[in-house]
């Protein structure tokens, strides 16, 4: 994670202001990934993809239904971890289907289920027999765009946001005025583009949440009591995903101890602007 490593992410060229603290955020960089979508007509079941009408779906598993109001849910992503070393894990297929009909937030507990398939390999998954979405056109009347869309990925060093409290920089220096034009450090790092803490709000897997209401929710493990982990993002830019406003429904999961639930349940955030 060190910074010009050839082939690797490194830190952006920084603003005077934040070059004295450099060495400090190399230290808490994390690898992430940027999920850049764009529509496509099809999309290979085993692939990393928002929307569309075939996800990885075993016939055996059956299609998940709200449990609230009992319709079918709709495919909203899927992440294959095969393609992220040094995520969260370095393998296995995660989804997330969601209720547009009950539209509900993360913490009402009800519109939408995961689905983790740990050993799940894309070299055998063409030789089960799967289902198609019930849904023929994917969710156009409910932001998602009409049809599958692939992602292109883009890697990048994430460092914490302000409000995390990983985050190297002395609270005390936030306030510093840097110039007249720049206004003040918070304002310089969070507007550093390739930080990605302000501007787009575009999906990701791995690396710090990108909170944009300044208030760290990361949320604790219900069993352990610990921090839970960043694991991924899903933004509103790209995907034209709406809960409520532009924004992030966020995905952490918990494995400090033999008895959390990992990507097996995980638990959700949300905020928008």
């Amino acid at each position: 994670m060190v910074s010009g490593i050839p082939g690797k992410p490194s830190l952006p060229v920084l603003h005077p202001a934040l070059e004295r603290y450099r060495a400090d955020l190399e230290a808490v960089a994390k690898p992430a990934w940027l999920l850049r979508c764009h529509e496509v007509t099809a999309v290979s079941r085993s692939k990393t993809q928002f929307g569309g009408v075939t996800p990885f779906a075993p016939i055996h598993h059956g299609w998940p239904r709200c449990d609230k109001c009992g319709e079918k849910l709709h495919f909203v992503w899927q992440v294959n971890f095969a393609d992220f070393d040094g995520s969260f894990t370095r393998r296995g297929l995660f989804q997330f289907f969601y209720c547009w009909r009950c539209n509900a937030a993360p913490l009402e507990g009800f519109g939408y289920s995961c689905r983790w398939y740990p050993e799940f390999e894309a070299q055998g998954a063409g030789d089960i027999p799967q289902l198609d979405s019930p849904y023929e056109v994917n969710m156009a009347s409910y932001h998602l765009p009409i049809g599958p869309c692939a992602v292109d990925v883009v890697p990048f060093l994430s460092v914490p946001s302000i409000v995390n409290p990983e985050n190297p920089i002395p609270q005390a220096a936030w306030y510093d005025q840097v110039g007249e034009k720049e206004g003040e450090l918070w304002r310089v790092f969070s507007s550093t583009k390739e930080f990605y803490q302000e501007g787009e709000m575009m999906s990701r897997i791995g690396g710090y949440p990108p909170w944009i209401q300044y208030q760290d929710e990361t949320p604790a493990c219900p069993v352990c009591g610990k921090r839970a982990e960043f694991v991924g993002a899903i933004g509103s830019t790209g995907t034209n995903l709406i809960w409520g406003d532009s924004g992030y429904w966020y995905f952490f999961a918990c494995r400090a101890t033999p008895g959390c639930h990992g990507l097996d349940k995980p638990i959700m955030a949300h905020q928008c602007l």
